[in-house]
C-alpha cells in the first residue's frame, strides 16, 4: 500500500502509515492510521459537510485529489497489531516444511530397519552391517534439526503429517522387494560343492565354516551362499535302529534349546537314490529348522538345515547325496592284486 508522500493517500494528523500521530483530529483521536478504499468530499457528501475546504487543502498540499483516505484507529490495548501476526505466520510455515523433513527422513529410517529385519536380512545378510551404517547416519542427520524446532511452533496439519510419515517408508519397501529376488529364488541360485566324507558323497554350499570331530563329528556352514541360511551335517559310527532317529533328532533340539522334533511323513524328501531316511521339523529361536537322518554303510548322518529358505533348500541337498560301497580291503604285503600291482 502506498505511503502519503506519493499523493495517493493522507493521514489525518500528519502520520504516515502505520505510525502512531501525535494529534489526531481535534487532538481527540489517537491511534495508528488505517487507510481505506478511495473516498474523497466529492464521493461522501458526510465527509464534505463535516470538514468543509478539505479537498482543497489536499490540492494544495499534493497538486492533485487524493486517492485514498485515511481515517485513525480509536486506540484500545485490546487492539491485536496485524504485522507480528503477518511475520509470525511467515516464520511458521518455514518450521512446518522443516519439521515435515524430519517426518520425511523418519519414515526412511522406519522403512531401512524393517527391510534389515525382513528381506535384506533373509537374502543380503552380508548388506545388514552397511544398512545399519546408515541407519545411524541417517538419526545423527536428523537430530540437529529437530533440537532446533521451536517449542510454541504451529504443527502441520494430522493427515499431512500421517502421509510424510507412512508413504515414503511405504515406497522404500516396495522399490527394494521389487529389486531384490525373493527366498525361493535365492536359495535356487546357491550353488553346490561336491565333499566326500567317509562313503558319503554330498553337494555343499560355501560358507562360514567351522567342523569338530569325536565320538559324533559334525560340520556347520553359516550364512550359506550369502545367505541367512545354516546347514550341518552330523555323523557317527553304527547302524540305525528303530526309533534312533527320534532319538538323533532329540539329541540335536536339545543342544539347540529348541522345541521337540516333529517326524514328517516318509516321502516328505528323497535321500540320493532312495536310501531309507526320517525327517523332522522344528523351531529354534522361531527359526524353522528341518532333519533329515538316514544311514550310508556303517555310519548314520543326519542333515540339517535352518532359516527362512530351509524348506526350498532342503530337497536339493539332499539330492546330491550319493552313497558308496565301502572298499575293498588292501590284500595282505606280498599278494598281487587283480591288477598285478602292489
Amino acid at each position: 500500500m502506498s505511503s502519503p508522500r506519493d499523493g495517493s493517500g493522507v493521514c489525518l494528523g500528519g502520520a504516515a502509515f502505520g505510525e502512531e500521530p501525535r494529534h489526531g483530529i481535534g487532538g481527540l483521536i489517537r491511534g495508528p492510521c488505517v487507510f481505506e478504499s478511495v473516498h474523497t468530499s466529492a464521493d461522501r457528501p458526510a465527509d464534505r459537510r463535516l470538514f468543509p475546504g478539505l479537498d482543497q487543502r489536499l490540492l494544495q498540499l499534493h497538486g492533485r485529489r487524493p486517492l485514498r483516505f485515511a481515517t485513525c484507529r480509536r486506540w484500545s490495548r485490546l487492539t491485536p497489531d496485524r504485522a507480528p501476526a503477518i511475520v509470525g505466520r511467515m516464520r511458521l510455515d518455514g518450521t512446518m516444511k522443516q519439521e515435515l523433513r524430519i517426518y520425511a527422513v523418519a519414515s526412511v529410517i522406519l522403512g531401512l530397519i524393517w527391510l534389515s529385519e525382513t528381506t535384506v536380512h533373509e537374502v543380503w545378510p552380508q548388506v545388514s552391517p552397511l544398512l545399519l551404517v546408515g541407519i545411524i547416519g541417517l538419526c545423527l542427520f536428523i537430530i540437529r534439526p529437530l533440537r532446533a524446532l521451536p517449542k510454541g511452533r504451529a504443527r502441520p496439519p494430522h493427515l499431512l503429517s500421517a502421509a510424510v510419515l507412512i508413504l515414503p517408508a511405504v515406497v522404500i519397501v516396495m522399490f527394494v522387494r521389487l529389486v531384490a529376488p525373493s527366498v525361493a529364488v535365492a536359495v535356487a541360485d546357491v550353488a553346490l560343492y561336491d565333499r566326500e566324507i567317509g562313503d558319503l558323497t554330498i553337494g555343499l554350499p560355501r560358507g562360514n565354516e567351522q567342523s569338530q570331530t569325536g565320538e559324533m563329528s559334525n560340520l556347520r556352514i553359516h550364512q550359506a551362499g550369502g545367505l541367512d541360511l545354516s546347514v550341518g551335517l552330523l555323523w557317527t559310527t553304527g547302524e540305525l535302529v528303530d526309533g534312533g532317529a527320534q532319538k538323533l533328532a532329540d539329541g540335536i533340539a536339545g543342544r539347540l534349546n529348541a522345541t521337540r522334533p516333529v517326524a514328517l511323513p516318509d516321502n516328505a524328501f528323497t535321500v540320493g537314490g532312495g536310501l531309507p531316511q526320517h525327517s523332522f521339523r522344528f523351531e529354534a529361536s522361531g527359526v524353522p529348522m528341518l532333519i533329515t537322518v538316514f544311514p550310508c554303510d556303517a555310519q548314520v548322518y543326519a542333515v540339517m538345515v535352518g532359516g527362512p529358505g530351509a524348506p526350498g533348500f532342503m530337497p536339493r541337498l539332499l539330492a546330491s547325496v550319493r552313497c558308496h560301497a565301502q572298499a575293498p580291503a588292501r590284500p595282505p604285503a606280498g599278494e598281487s592284486r587283480p591288477d598285478g600291482a602292489h
